[in-house]
């Protein structure tokens, strides 16, 4: 019985699509303007209200965020930055935590461990920088810093 139900459902559908296609095909002249003109307004409508609607709801998902985020401003990571050179270090020495660069100063004396997700300490490797991001700490309580951003000096800084 469900299958027969499907089958006629599908057939019902065929149909239904092939009448409209029939009737679409013998649209000419100042009813094809007519149409292509209104489906146009109707989907400009539908985007604007759904625009407005969406804005809408960001704004009061945005309020509710920024008074829990108001509540919470003492457990805010701040950014911090650190000069030194990148340095290559073996990943084994800290493999719970994958960190494969420090940051050291001129005398070689390591700074800070770094870390970061794409490939921005690699580009930099032996490189006099200063590093910009976020203290973590590493599964045996080290500080680490999550880099965001990296700004290369050159001989005349």
């Amino acid at each position: 019985m469900h299958i027969n139900a499907l089958k006629l459902y599908n057939v019902f559908v065929l149909y239904l699509l092939k009448k409209t296609y029939i009737w679409l095909e013998s649209i000419k002249g100042k009813n094809l303007l007519y149409l292509v003109i209104g489906t146009f307004i109707v989907f400009l409508l539908m985007g604007i209200l759904l625009g407005y609607i969406t804005n809408f709801v960001l704004k009061i998902n945005e309020r509710q965020d920024s008074s829990n985020t108001e509540n919470q401003v003492d457990n805010v990571a701040q950014e911090v930055s650190y000069e030194g050179k990148i340095k290559y270090v073996d990943p084994r020495l800290y493999p719970e935590d994958n960190i494969s660069f420090v940051l050291v100063d001129n005398s070689g004396k390591e700074i800070i461990l770094l870390k970061s997700e794409d490939q921005k300490l690699t580009v930099a490797e032996n490189q006099y920088v200063t590093v910009y991001g976020i203290l973590e700490k590493t599964a045996d309580n080290k500080d680490v810093l999550f880099v965001d951003r990296i700004g290369i000096k050159n001989a005349a800084d």
